[in-house]
């Protein structure tokens, strides 16, 4: 005789986020570019993009703000896009369209 149990877990891979209103993005939905705006100007660590998956498809370290992020190579979809900044995060839905 066996005992067995099952459970379902939820994951989403996305964390909670710390940041509210110290990044913005545009234009969204996108077909091309994705331009990140720092409002605070604060130091970004790095940005993901992440699929609705939790996978990561791209990341970046960016060098100056605003920041362009190419997402032409992307197929059609619903993404996140993530930033690190100061150990939080902050985080964004966004919609590349062809």
């Amino acid at each position: 005789l066996l005992d067995i149990q099952i459970s379902r877990v939820a994951f989403t891979g996305i964390d909670d986020i710390s940041i509210s209103n110290s990044f913005s993005i545009f234009p969204n939905p996108t077909t091309d570019y994705l331009n990140i705006t720092n409002n605070d100007n604060q130091k970004i660590e790095n940005i993901l993009i992440i699929n609705i998956s939790g996978k990561i498809i791209k990341e970046f370290t960016p060098s100056m703000s605003p920041t362009k992020i190419p997402v032409q190579d992307l197929s059609r979809g619903t993404y996140f896009v993530i930033i690190h900044s100061n150990n939080k995060k902050w985080q964004q839905k966004f919609v590349k369209y062809e």
